[in-house]
């Protein structure tokens, strides 16, 4: 319902990502939709607690990535960036832990099929 209503000109202002147990809500930086921070916040709490659950106060954080403070979202890193044509948005990378650990695990597998034909490996 959120999303219908600041919906404008063909752009959806506010934006869910959710796994499992974990959500974030990603709001538009322009002024126009700062009354949206506590409306939104207030509703999800609601809409929560119509369903018997509640926010793990401690984890729960608001950052304004309009600020510049980046965060980490279940692996992955996510900031705001201006793109090359000079508009802002949001790049979501891979942590570089998770990068190290998928390239170890590669290196294993390259171990451990080194005499194999290159067919096999890559299956």
């Amino acid at each position: 319902k959120a999303k219908a209503v600041t919906k404008k000109n063909g752009y959806e202002h506010i934006e869910y990502a959710r796994w499992a147990d974990d959500l974030v809500k990603l709001l538009d930086g322009h002024r126009q939709w700062d009354w949206l921070v506590k409306g939104v916040y207030k509703r999800l709490v609601e809409e929560l607690a119509q369903l018997g659950v509640t926010l793990n106060e401690e984890k729960t954080r608001q950052i304004a990535l309009t600020e510049g403070t980046p965060f980490s979202f279940l692996g992955f890193d996510v900031r705001r960036i201006r793109s090359r044509k000079g508009k802002w948005g949001v790049l979501k990378t891979p942590k570089s832990s998770a990068k190290m650990n998928l390239l170890k695990r590669i290196r294993e597998l390259f171990r451990r099929y080194r005499s194999e034909p290159l067919t096999k490996v890559l299956e």
